[in-house]
């Protein structure tokens, strides 16, 4: 009856063990989505940069004014200002992001080391029922 009990119990922990895998997998996708999301922010800055210095180089050349250049340099300047800092302010929250998951997915290895100790025993204990039926019959 205590060993009915124990791989009951062990049935059940194997059940919470193979709902926190599926965690793990959606947790890993999760990371891999936001690493995507971080490179395509990345990209976007880079290609907002080109930009603005495009911008910046086509008034300087069709400017004949010296206060219509600086006008449009200095409103430009501030649109990369800002654009820099955006692009800094997600950098950061994406790496905040990918250290909890980075830690989650630490915990998860963890718990799949604790699954595989559990198949073990369960495994073990099969075993142990198996060798005893023949004994008692």
């Amino acid at each position: 009856a205590q060993r009915a009990k124990d791989l009951e119990q062990l049935k059940r922990a194997m059940r919470g063990v193979e709902a926190d895998h599926k965690a793990l997998g959606l947790l890993r996708a999760a990371a891999e989505d936001e690493r995507g999301k971080a490179t395509h922010a990345r990209a976007d800055a880079a290609r907002q940069a080109r930009e603005v210095a495009a911008e910046r180089e086509e008034m300087r050349n069709k400017s004949s004014s010296l206060e219509a250049k600086a006008l449009g340099i200095d409103r430009h300047k501030a649109a990369a200002d800002r654009t820099a800092k955006e692009v800094e302010e997600q950098r950061m929250r994406n790496q905040r992001d990918a250290q909890a998951l980075l830690h989650r997915e630490k915990m998860l290895e963890e718990e799949k080391t604790q699954v595989a100790r559990l198949q073990k025993l369960v495994t073990e204990a099969r075993s142990s029922l198996m060798a005893e039926k023949p004994s008692r019959a």
